[in-house]
């Protein structure tokens, strides 16, 4: 994890959940091969996952505030 503070989900619901999106990349040790990489639906599923997640934490986080 990097040295950055997380933001407190309760004020920043949406921020938070991105700040965590980041991380949980960044934290990823994938080893791909250029063509997986460069390949559209490989990409375009990977983006869905990635969105998803930060819709369902931004969701979740938005609780955490009522």
């Amino acid at each position: 994890m990097s040295e950055l503070r997380v933001l407190d989900p309760k004020h920043s619901p949406e921020h938070a959940a991105h700040e965590v999106v980041v991380e949980l990349i960044r934290a990823q040790n994938l080893e791909l091969k250029y063509s997986a990489a460069m390949d559209e639906k490989y990409g375009e599923s990977l983006a869905e996952a990635v969105i998803a997640a930060h819709k369902k934490l931004t969701e979740y986080y938005q609780t955490l505030a009522q």
